[in-house]
């Protein structure tokens, strides 16, 4: 009985993973006989706009969380193991979109953090649930979601020292418009 229970779980849960990772169905590619030994260049002037097309070390910077305090629009913090927003959250939250809808040129960027207790993978997912209540909020009231960008930071910027205070500051989301 066990083994017929089992076998129903896994038969179809292993064909949606398939399906998901997208793959165990399609064949794979046939070899060209002709492109074989063959090397493509490309000629120098195009290599070079090619490096030139994303020069901005500052973007990648921001997106690992370097920006100013006074950037942050709001800061959104959570309980110990949580992703739930509060009413005063969610107040905190409502001028902010006002600002978006205000300034179409401009996007919102959630960046998730944690403390330093649970594994780093556990902490990158509850990080990005985190950015997820508030980017679902933010899509309740009227931002578009293409203009809302996650980052899960995990703990990589937790306090080291593991005192009940700093935790706290640890665990939320900072609201950038940028």
């Amino acid at each position: 009985m066990l083994k017929n229970a089992q076998k129903l779980l896994y038969g179809p849960l292993a064909i949606s993973v398939c399906i998901l990772l997208g793959g165990c169905f399609k064949s794979a590619p046939k070899p060209n006989p002709q492109m074989e030994d063959t090397i493509l260049t490309l000629p120098e002037s195009e290599e070079t706009v090619a490096t030139e097309e994303f020069p901005n070390v500052e973007r990648d910077s921001f997106m690992e969380g370097n920006y100013a305090e006074n950037e942050v629009a709001a800061k959104i913090f959570f309980a110990f193991d949580s992703d739930r927003l509060s009413e005063r959250d969610r107040s905190m939250l409502n001028p902010v979109a006002e600002q978006l809808k205000a300034d179409a040129d401009k996007s919102v960027y959630i960046f998730g953090y944690t403390d330093r207790f649970g594994s780093e993978t556990y902490n990158e997912h509850l990080s990005m649930r985190r950015n997820q209540a508030v980017a679902n909020y933010l899509e309740l009231i009227g931002v578009k979601a293409e203009r809302i960008n996650c980052i899960a930071l995990g703990n990589r910027y937790a306090t080291p020292d593991l005192n009940k205070a700093d935790a706290l500051k640890d665990r939320r989301c900072d609201v950038v418009i940028h």
